[in-house]
């Protein structure tokens, strides 16, 4: 009986920190879905993945071990639709601080791997995600809004501004 209570409240907790999880609005001072405004590098038209273009910026408040910081926008009406930071850190120990703090803000990540060697983890909430790319020390995190690389890639395909998504 004892067994069956407490597998009951495991299985709430894990409901209710799902529950919990903040939505994913941005990250490092960039939002998702704002125009690119001031303060980011000039927005560079063949960008990682063309034909999406993209931007550099420094945040106010970088994470340590985090150095490159970037977001990728929609090809005409330059929306963001991607927010992504990389960076080499000290030891494993400062990776799973840093998965520590994802976690605690957006609930457990789905992985694909053993987090000491190389895997990749998803937090999907909503139409939105984030994805964190661990390869020995280097850490890649993605904050995404998949709505607009739909958008991203109708405006690559026609060359005109959706609008946000309005206006196609």
């Amino acid at each position: 009986m004892k067994t069956k209570i407490a597998a009951l409240v495991l299985a709430a907790l894990g409901i209710c920190s799902g529950v919990h999880a903040q939505t994913i609005e941005g990250a490092f001072g960039q939002k998702l879905g704002d125009k690119v405004e001031a303060g980011l590098s000039p927005i560079q038209k063949q960008g990682p993945v063309a034909p999406y273009c993209y931007a550099e910026f420094k945040p106010e408040a970088p994470y340590p071990h985090l150095t490159y910081y970037s977001v990728s926008v929609t090809p005409q009406s330059h929306l963001v639709f991607d927010v992504s930071a990389l960076g080499d850190f000290p030891s494993q120990a400062a990776v799973n601080e840093f998965m520590k703090i994802l976690e605690t803000k957006y609930g457990n990540f789905k992985y694909d791997g053993d987090r000491t060697v190389a895997t990749t983890g998803t937090r999907q909430v909503g139409g939105r995600e984030i994805k964190i790319i661990i390869y020995k020390l280097c850490v890649i995190v993605i904050y995404r809004d998949n709505a607009l690389v739909a958008v991203a890639k109708i405006e690559g395909a026609t060359g005109k501004s959706a609008d946000g998504g309005k206006g196609l």
